[in-house]
């Protein structure tokens, strides 16, 4: 069970974004709260990957990029020509909004998934941007083993988990009924429910202007 040690800040202490920064430019891996559900973050590359697949015991399944601003999406993914997306993307980021698009050819295979696709999110949480716009896009996954459920508080987080993070960051103020993001897959054009989360769809659909699939 977690408990309270070296390992453990807020994310209200002045020195905590400097310790993440240093510790995912180590290659290390974080554990936190988030805007959604607590969450592992890692650094966007190979050994990241690894790590999270260690950690959560698991392969071949890919994690979300998380990104600091929209304005870096054409870097990772295929230019969007629906209009409906964009509507979204522009409407609901930062959010809890997940979308899996078409990724750039030239992303490596460890970001993507088998189809081709990137899983991409612009969180709405002030900690979590001021790590992103110093280290860059990272890896975010659910802080639950493979099948496992996803614990509400850090006290709840699986005693493998919290022993192979680097660090562990809190939010005096969170609560176990985080909720998970909305996903939805928009690397075929049109748009489909993978999972309601956050998001409601009879909301998205209002934004985007058009019926789900």
């Amino acid at each position: 069970m977690a408990m309270q040690n070296e390992k453990s800040h807020f994310w209200s202490h002045p020195a905590t974004i400097k310790k993440m920064v240093e510790l995912l430019h180590a290659g290390g891996v974080i554990l936190s709260t988030t805007d959604t559900v607590l969450g592992l973050l890692a650094p966007l590359s190979e050994s990241g990957r690894c790590a999270l697949d260690m950690i959560k015991k698991r392969q071949a399944k890919p994690y979300i990029v998380l990104l600091p601003s929209i304005d870096l999406l054409g870097h990772y993914v295929e230019p969007i020509e629906s209009f409906h997306i964009e509507k979204l993307l522009n409407s609901c980021w930062p959010g809890p909004l997940t979308i899996l698009l078409k990724a750039k050819r030239s992303m490596p295979r460890y970001i993507t998934g088998a189809a081709g696709t990137i899983a991409v999110r612009v969180p709405d949480h002030v900690g979590l941007q001021a790590v992103l716009t110093q280290c860059g896009p990272l890896f975010s996954t659910s802080a639950n083993l493979a099948d496992q459920p996803v614990p509400g508080v850090i006290s709840e987080v699986d005693a493998h988990i919290f022993d192979a993070v680097g660090l562990v960051v809190d939010d005096a103020h969170m609560h176990n009924n985080a909720v998970a993001s909305t996903i939805l897959d928009c690397s075929a054009g049109d748009i489909r429910v993978v999972r309601e989360g956050a998001y409601p769809i009879a909301t998205l659909q209002k934004i985007a202007g058009v019926q789900f699939s």
